[in-house]
């Protein structure tokens, strides 16, 4: 809030440049995410770390599960 950031654009030839996703990966990284899996994660985070983007904290979302 009231503060303003500079915006960086992508360097396209970098990206295109770095590793490629192998096509074995693909039905891994395409999988449909299921709800213990969320779970899972969010419960690996410690209760009091800092609070993301939303201002929310792991600790937040784990009491309202």
């Amino acid at each position: 809030m009231g503060t303003s950031r500079q915006v960086i654009s992508i360097d396209l030839p970098s990206c295109l440049a770095g590793t490629i996703v192998s096509h074995d990966s693909w039905p891994t990284l395409t999988a449909p995410i299921n709800y213990q899996e969320i779970k899972t994660a969010l419960f690996s985070i410690g209760t009091s770390k800092s609070p993301g983007p939303d201002g929310f904290s792991s600790g937040f979302f784990k009491d309202a599960w």
